[in-house]
């Protein structure tokens, strides 16, 4: 169709084509109506842009490629927010306002919604899960290509859940590893000197493992009442189980006729405590404590002792 009309005053244009409308050269106007479609060869400097109806792109679109302050922000139905991307300080937030000190901020929309933030693998499949609970605690889950869920990390339950467990009591809320400070003293009175001590321990969950290896040395105070081995990292349960040990003795008094022999660590002095005491197991001899005169100047304990924690 040709074009019809002059060539507007406030359009300054090197040349116009009368007959197609066609501008060529540099094109300066105050205002521009255009209700057709608009077919730019060259490159287009627009200082803001107002677009009511749909935008389609079909080549690569680069923004604030000279790297101003400014910021790039999409409004969803319902959230203003729904993708921010903050030109100063370098950070993007998803579903909210900016939050300078994360360089990506991702908020769920509500209470409703547990999954925040789901990975999927090529086939498909979610594979890692971000949630919550209606009260805003994480979790993290983790699950198979099948969709079987193998590992929750809960922070409401302070811990890891495996399968598809839920439960408060199977929750793996601990592990830590250490060293501790063994005592060796009578239930009367007397305590013995330890030297060469390598005593070390494991905790997972409630169930502690503690090693011992030492050497027994001088004696203060009169020796009297059965031996207790204390300074145990945590305090026994003695509600739930029994402790579970087995002692090494090395040129010790005990009720055989072995320097060497085996004890079982059988129960705590208390259902709280951290002290132990022996129960004697030999040959030919009734099961009874054993007491802390059983240990000399240059005896040496090696021990291993597994128990439930309170």
């Amino acid at each position: 169709m040709p074009y019809v009309g002059q060539k507007p005053a406030d359009i300054i244009s090197t040349a116009v084509d009368t007959t197609t409308g066609t501008f060529s050269g540099e094109v300066d106007a105050a205002s521009l109506d255009i209700s057709g479609n608009i077919d730019v060869d060259g490159t287009t400097n627009l200082d803001v842009v107002d677009i009511d109806g749909v935008l389609t792109q079909d080549g690569g679109a680069v923004f604030n490629e000279a790297s101003a302050d400014v910021d790039f922000r999409v409004e969803s139905n319902g959230n203003a927010n729904m993708l921010v991307i903050d030109g100063g300080d370098d950070v993007i937030a998803i579903g909210a306002a900016k939050d300078a000190g994360a360089t990506v901020k991702i908020q769920n929309k509500d209470d409703g919604n547990t999954n925040t933030l789901d990975l999927f693998n090529d086939n498909g499949n979610r594979t890692i899960t971000m949630q919550q609970d209606t009260t805003g605690n994480a979790k993290m889950r983790f699950q198979k290509n099948d969709g079987t869920f193998t590992t929750t990390i809960d922070a409401n339950l302070g811990g890891i859940l495996f399968g598809t467990d839920t439960a408060a009591a199977n929750t793996l809320d601990d592990y830590e590893k250490g060293t501790w400070t063994p005592t060796l003293t009578g239930s009367s009175s007397g305590t013995r000197a330890l030297s060469s001590v390598t005593a070390t321990y494991i905790k997972v969950g409630s169930m502690v493992t503690a090693t011992l290896s030492c050497a027994v040395d001088g004696l203060t105070g009169s020796a009297s009442g059965g031996a207790r081995l204390g300074g145990f990292p945590f305090n026994y349960n003695g509600s739930v189980s029994k402790s579970a040990g087995t002692v090494n003795f090395g040129y010790a008094l005990l009720p055989s006729t072995e320097n060497v022999g085996n004890i079982t660590l059988l129960q705590a002095s208390s259902g709280t405590s951290n002290v132990f005491f022996w129960q004697s197991t030999f040959n030919n001899h009734a099961g009874g404590e054993l007491g802390i005169t059983a240990f000399q100047d240059n005896s040496d304990i090696v021990t291993s002792i597994t128990y439930q924690a309170v």
